[in-house]
């Protein structure tokens, strides 16, 4: 009997249908068959895992020139600079500046290192994206190498700390460029090729960006740079003259100028604001009417 329930059993399984959800089984106490319901099985939706998409990494070395016909190595690859903020700590009795040069800029390339344009000068610290970096000097290159490569696309920083006696370019056609001193008074020729002779950067009228010059010198003496005057923060005996160019300019129309100076504003043709600077020394009603002159002929012009 037992042999036989064991068989019917096994011919009962495999006779149902797949969709049976009942099973026969035998209870040995009972001595018969008892019907048990099955739990009704949990159908799982498959899972759909999108395709991971993966790019290659291979940081290059950026290159030290753009390959220009008349300056190659001027610039440098593999970056775009948005803006320039320029600190200089500047004194009339001292040819010496003490600097710190931001810049922000864009990846063009996935880069290990990078060059700036820098001529003289003591290069006190290098830091990108606010982390030290390891940096090399080739002639008028700086070479950078931060800790981890800077990637195609992405935003980044340079903090540079340095000081020094600013030495002029040479230009076979305007003479000496750069950070110039003579005494009392510092200015500044930058075109063609004389920025990097007192900033680090991207040294090639290519790479456009925008500027913000920060010049402490004692208070009483007059600093003035590119753009807009947006504050004078007295502190006792020095002055930080703040100015902005919030219009993108090349890097060799960068200027400063440092000493006894006098500053008249007017008013231009179709409202444009007019900043004239000279020297105090010189008689002020005969230089504001000098350029009166050529603030009429521009309104003529205009009109």
């Amino acid at each position: 009997m037992a042999v036989w329930t064991l068989f019917f059993l096994i011919a009962s399984c495999s006779s149902n249908p797949a969709t049976s959800r009942q099973a026969v089984t035998t209870d040995p106490l009972a001595g018969s068959a008892t019907t048990a319901t099955a739990v009704p099985a949990t159908t799982v939706p498959p899972v759909t895992v999108a395709p991971t998409t993966t790019r290659t990494i291979q940081p290059i070395a950026g290159a030290g020139g753009l390959g220009d016909v008349a300056f190659p190595d001027l610039g440098n690859g593999g970056y775009d600079v948005a803006s320039y903020t320029i600190t200089i700590d500047a004194r009339p009795d001292d040819p010496s500046i003490r600097a710190t040069t931001r810049i922000d800029a864009i990846v063009t390339n996935d880069l290990a290192s990078f060059h700036l344009d820098l001529h003289g000068f003591a290069v006190r610290s290098v830091n990108v994206d606010g982390s030290p970096a390891t940096f090399t000097r080739e002639g008028d290159e700086l070479v950078v190498t931060p800790i981890s490569a800077v990637l195609d696309d992405a935003h980044f920083s340079v903090d540079l700390s340095y000081d020094g006696v600013p030495d002029p370019l040479h230009d076979p056609d305007i003479g000496r460029v750069g950070w110039i001193d003579i005494g009392p008074t510092s200015y500044v020729v930058g075109e063609p090729h004389g920025a990097h002779a007192w900033f680090p950067g991207n040294d090639h009228p290519s790479d456009k960006a925008i500027f913000e010059f920060r010049v402490t010198v004692p208070t009483g003496v007059v600093a003035v740079a590119n753009g807009t005057l947006s504050e004078q923060r007295v502190a006792g005996a020095t002055t930080m003259w703040i100015w902005d160019q919030s219009e993108p300019m090349a890097t060799y129309l960068a200027t400063v100028a440092i000493g006894d100076f006098t500053i008249q504003t007017g008013v231009g043709p179709h409202g444009l604001p007019l900043r004239n600077v000279f020297a105090t020394r010189l008689a002020a009603a005969q230089a504001w009417s000098r350029l009166r002159v050529t603030r009429e002929a521009r309104l003529t012009a205009s009109s």
